[in-house]
């Protein structure tokens, strides 16, 4: 799922709605909570990549959520 949200966002700026912001949010904070945890250097960078996205797209789409 993540990955699509990725690819979409690169060719539109729409705002989504307020449901798909928090599950992003709450994506963005099981990352941050896996962060904490002991992981490999792999699973590190894996895990920051997505943190980062998923930053990218509450700063790009979670301006101003639309109501569903």
């Amino acid at each position: 799922m993540l990955l699509m949200l990725v690819t979409f966002s690169s060719y539109a700026t729409v705002q989504f709605s307020r449901e798909q912001c928090q599950q992003l949010n709450q994506q963005r904070k099981d990352i941050r909570q896996q962060l904490r945890q002991p992981y490999t250097a792999e699973q590190g960078q894996q895990l920051q990549a997505e943190h980062k996205a998923l930053m990218r797209l509450l700063q790009l789409h979670c301006k101003n959520p639309q109501p569903k």
